[in-house]
C-alpha cells in the first residue's frame, strides 16, 4: 500500500479532497483518511460547516476515517466502525515537559490504532463485490451518486477553466436540446442544469449493467456464483431500465421529439418483452384519465382474480387474496410477454379505452420488439446452457422483475390511503381532474434517496400523475410545490414516510377488500 502526502491531498472529485489515500498496486484507492486539526472533534457527526458538508460528501466512500491526531476513527460509509488514541492527549498538553510527554507516549498500548491501520489497509485490496441482489442496488445507488457527482465537479471546472470544447460540455449542450430543454418547469433555476444533467448521465449506469450482465453470463466463464452475480444484475438492470428509462420515453418526457420518444421506448418491446404501443394506451390514456375508476382504469380491474376497489363485487376467494396476490404479481409479466398483449388487440380495447391494430413502424416495432426479447433472453443462452437452466433462470427472472414493478406501482393506487370511484359516483359528484388524481394516489418514501433512483422518481407518483410529460429527475421539487399548494386549498396530500409503511398498508387495504361485503356465518348455541 502507499498513501498520499498530506501536504498533496488525494483528488476525489466532488467527494472532496482526502488527505490521504491507500491503494494497491494498479488498483484505484479504495480507503481513506481525512485529517482535522487538533482542536477539531474526530467525530463527524459533531462537524459544523464545511466540515459538516464534507462528511455528506465523504459518505459515500465504503471505508474511510478521520484523525485529529489525538485519535482516530473508522467508519464504513456514515457509520463509525472503530476508534482509537493516536497519543495520549496528556502528552500534548502544552505544560507537559518532554520527558513526561514520551513517556506517557511510550507507555501508551498502540495495539487499537493497529487494528484500525490494518482494516484500512484490508479495505484498499478488497474488490467490491456484491452479495446477492439487494446489496448490488445498494452498491449501484452508491455508484450511480458517485458518477453524478465526477460529472457535476468535472462540469464546474470546465466551466472555471472556459473550454466550450470539451467534450463533456457538448455531450450536456445535447442533452439539454433533445432531453431538458426547459427545466424551469420542474422548478429548477437554469443554474440547475448541470445537476440534471449529471443525475441523468449517471441514469446510463441501467444499460450498462444489463448489457454486461447478459454478455457476462453467455460469453463469460460459467459458474454458480458468478451465473448467481449477473442474474442479480439483470434482475436490478431491467427494473431500472424500466423505471428511469422506457417509462419517461413512453410517457413523451425524455425528449422533445415523439419519434425519439418512441425510439427510446421501444426498450419495452426489446428488453422488457412487453408491447410499448399497447403500454401507452394501457398506462398513459386508461390509467392516467380514469385513474382508480373502475372499469376504465385496467391497472385496477383484476376482477376475478382480486378485487382492489369497494365497488367491485365481492367473491369468497377474495378473503385470502392479501395472500395469493403476491404470487399474481410474479406472473404479471409473463401474462403481458406472452398473451397479454395479443389478447388486448384481440378485444380491441383496453377498459374502455380503443385499441387500435399497429400499423406500419408500430407494427415492425411490435414483432422486432418480440423477436429480440426472445432472442436474447431465451434462444442465445440455449446455445450455451441446457434448455432447462435457460427456461428455469429466465422464469425466476420474469417473476422477481414482475413483483418489482407490480408492487412499485401498487403501493401508489392500491393502499388504504387511496381514494376509489365508480364511473356513476363521478357522474353524480364530479371533481377536477388534478383533485382526483392527487387524492386517488399516493407518494412514497419521499426522502429515500436510494429508492427514489431505483424506481425512476415514481415514488413520487403524485407528482408523476400530475405532470406525467415532465422528467421524472424534477419529481423531488414539484413534490414541495404541490404539497404546499395541497395544503392551501383543502386537498388531501399523503406521502408514506417508509416502505415498511407502504407495503403494509397496501397489506391491510387487499385484506379489507376481500372481507368486505362477505357474509360471515353465525352460529348460536
Amino acid at each position: 500500500e502507499r498513501a498520499e502526502p498530506g501536504g498533496r491531498e488525494h483528488r476525489v472529485v466532488f467527494i472532496g479532497r482526502p488527505d490521504i489515500a491507500l491503494n494497491r498496486a494498479g488498483a484505484p484507492p479504495r480507503a481513506f483518511v481525512e485529517l482535522k486539526a487538533p482542536a477539531k472533534s474526530a467525530d463527524p457527526t459533531r462537524w459544523r460547516g464545511a466540515d459538516a458538508r464534507q462528511f455528506e460528501r465523504f459518505k459515500e466512500f465504503p471505508c474511510w476515517a478521520t484523525s485529529n491526531f489525538t485519535e482516530i476513527r473508522l467508519l464504513y460509509r456514515d457509520e463509525e466502525f472503530s476508534s482509537a488514541t493516536v497519543v495520549p492527549d496528556s502528552s500534548l498538553r502544552p505544560d507537559r515537559d518532554d520527558a513526561r510527554a514520551d513517556k506517557a507516549v511510550a507507555e501508551h498500548d498502540p495495539a487499537p490504532l493497529l487494528r484500525v491501520i490494518e482494516r484500512l489497509c484490508d479495505a484498499a485490496g478488497q474488490e467490491p463485490n456484491a452479495r446477492d441482489a439487494p446489496h448490488l442496488a445498494e452498491l449501484m445507488a452508491h455508484s450511480a451518486r458517485l458518477v453524478r457527482g465526477i460529472v457535476r465537479d468535472r462540469l464546474a471546472e470546465l466551466h472555471r477553466e472556459q473550454n466550450p470544447g470539451h467534450a463533456l460540455l457538448q455531450v450536456r449542450q445535447e442533452f439539454r436540446d433533445v432531453l431538458y430543454a426547459h427545466p424551469e418547469a420542474g422548478g429548477y433555476s437554469t443554474g440547475d442544469f448541470d445537476e440534471l444533467f449529471s443525475a441523468a448521465f449517471a441514469q446510463t449506469l441501467a444499460f450498462g449493467l444489463l448489457l454486461a450482465s447478459w454478455l457476462t453470463l453467455v460469453l463469460g466463464p460459467r459458474g454458480l456464483w458468478l451465473g448467481l452475480l449477473c442474474l442479480g444484475g439483470l434482475i436490478v438492470g431491467t427494473p431500472l431500465t424500466a423505471f428511469c428509462v422506457m417509462h419517461d420515453a413512453n410517457h413523451g418526457a425524455y425528449f422533445r421529439t415523439r419519434r425519439l420518444n418512441h425510439l427510446m421506448g421501444w426498450t419495452a418491446d426489446a428488453l422488457l418483452g412487453l408491447s410499448s404501443y399497447a403500454w401507452r394506451v394501457k398506462h398513459n390514456v386508461a390509467h392516467h384519465t380514469y385513474t382508480n375508476v373502475d372499469g376504465y382504469d385496467a391497472d385496477i380491474t383484476q376482477v376475478p382474480f382480486a378485487r382492489l376497489m369497494p365497488v367491485q363485487a365481492p367473491r369468497p376467494w377474495y378473503r385470502l387474496q392479501h395472500y395469493y396476490i403476491w404470487a399474481l404479481y410474479c406472473v404479471m409479466a409473463l401474462r403481458w410477454q406472452t398473451v397479454g398483449d395479443v389478447a388486448a388487440f384481440v378485444r380491441g380495447r383496453i377498459g374502455t379505452s380503443a385499441l387500435r391494430l399497429p400499423r406500419r413502424w408500430d407494427l415492425a416495432g411490435l414483432i422486432g420488439g418480440k423477436v429480440i426479447f426472445v432472442g436474447w433472453a431465451i434462444v442465445v443462452p440455449m446455445f450455451v446452457y441446457p434448455w432447462w437452466a435457460v427456461l428455469g433462470v429466465y422464469l425466476a427472472y420474469s417473476m422477481v422483475v414482475s413483483l418489482i414493478v407490480a408492487v412499485t406501482f401498487q403501493l401508489a393506487h392500491c393502499v388504504e390511503e387511496a381514494d376509489f370511484a365508480s364511473a356513476e359516483q363521478l357522474a353524480i359528484e364530479p371533481r377536477l381532474w388534478a383533485v382526483h388524481e392527487v387524492e386517488t394516489t399516493v407518494d412514497f418514501c419521499p426522502r429515500n434517496p436510494i429508492i427514489s433512483w431505483m424506481v425512476g422518481g415514481l415514488n413520487y407518483q403524485i407528482e408523476h400523475h400530475l405532470f406525467p410529460r415532465v422528467p421524472h429527475t424534477h419529481y423531488a421539487q414539484i413534490a414541495k410545490i404541490v404539497q404546499r399548494n395541497a395544503e392551501l386549498h383543502g386537498v388531501r396530500y399523503v406521502a408514506q414516510r417508509s416502505l415498511w409503511g407502504a407495503l403494509r398498508s397496501h397489506f391491510r387495504h387487499l385484506r379489507t377488500m376481500g372481507r368486505l361485503g362477505v357474509p360471515i356465518a353465525v352460529e348460536m348455541g
